[in-house]
């Protein structure tokens, strides 16, 4: 059975779309954390509305001399390897967010986080274009770009179910580690 294009690519290529797909995904859920637990975090009074602003600008900060300087080591030790590099560092970082009591150490596994997010999708973006073939390249990059709003709608699924179980308290710390 087909399924339009994507049943055109080659194994390589599949391959290569389901690594990208699910990294956008997961970092999407990693990056949309803070989004979602900001309210809490101000309610507990862990950070004012202040350093929210400049958690912000410390991951986008992050995420701009990630992309940099992960497209020069992609050069060097090459891409899929750089990938699987950013998308681990990533998710290690938001873990680590579940051990943060104030603002300093948000500020830097925030900015650490966006390093890691920036590296990815630099890298996902060039890899595509180097594995898919000419033909399909649009598809397959606009079809990857989807999985930021899946990650997305994963986390606004999860951080609810987490509330319902468990106290604010705790229940922020969680969803950190599970996404």
């Amino acid at each position: 059975m087909k399924i339009g294009w994507y049943s055109e690519l080659t194994p390589k290529e599949k391959k290569t779309w389901w690594a990208c797909l699910g990294g956008f995904t997961l970092d999407s859920m990693d990056s949309t954390i803070y989004s979602l637990v900001m309210p809490i975090l101000l309610s507990m009074a862990i950070l004012t509305k202040s350093e929210a602003g400049i958690l912000g600008s410390a991951s986008l900060i992050g995420s701009a001399l990630g992309g940099w300087s992960a497209g020069m080591l992609a050069d060097r030790w090459g891409r899929i390897r750089v990938m699987q590099l950013t998308v681990l560092w990533v998710a290690c970082f938001t873990g680590l967010t579940a051990l943060c009591g104030d603002f300093w150490q948000f500020l830097i596994v925030r900015f650490l986080q966006g390093l890691g997010y920036g590296g990815e999708v630099v890298v996902g973006g060039v890899l595509i274009s180097e594995v898919i073939r000419a033909s399909y390249r649009g598809r397959v990059g606009a079809s990857i770009q989807s999985g930021y709003a899946l990650g997305y709608a994963i986390s606004l699924g999860v951080l609810p179910v987490l509330l319902n179980f468990f106290p604010q308290e705790l229940a922020w710390k969680l969803f950190s580690l599970l996404v």
